[in-house]
């Protein structure tokens, strides 16, 4: 089957048009699921009371999903948590500066 030079064109340009709509779509889609699996590896480090961890995968999620309202508050919640024990002053202010950092980009995302 021969197809005329003009609908090859229209059928091209219309492909190339729906990929670069869909494109933002699927790009958000395929990271939604790699944040929401780091919150879930987060919370099961937190769960076996290592918060270092947990702030490490919260943060993956973070970078993942800037915007995940749970990844930014359990991040400041471990963040608290490691300030409590750390017993270097300067180390401990940092965790502290990170925790409200991610709080108050948590309350942003979800002032209720």
């Amino acid at each position: 089957m021969v197809v005329p030079v003009g609908l090859a064109r229209r059928a091209c340009v219309i492909a190339t048009l729906l990929f670069v709509i869909a494109s933002p779509r699927t790009i958000a889609a395929q990271r939604a699921p790699l944040a929401s699996d780091q919150v879930t590896l987060g919370d099961q480090r937190y769960a076996a009371a290592d918060a270092a961890g947990a702030l490490r995968h919260y943060e993956a999620a973070i970078a993942s999903d800037p915007v995940s309202y749970d990844a930014l508050w359990k991040a400041a919640h471990a963040a608290v948590d490691l300030g409590e024990y750390d017993p270097n002053a300067r180390e401990r202010d940092r965790l502290y500066t990170l925790a409200e950092q991610y709080a108050r980009r948590s309350v942003e995302r979800n002032p209720e």
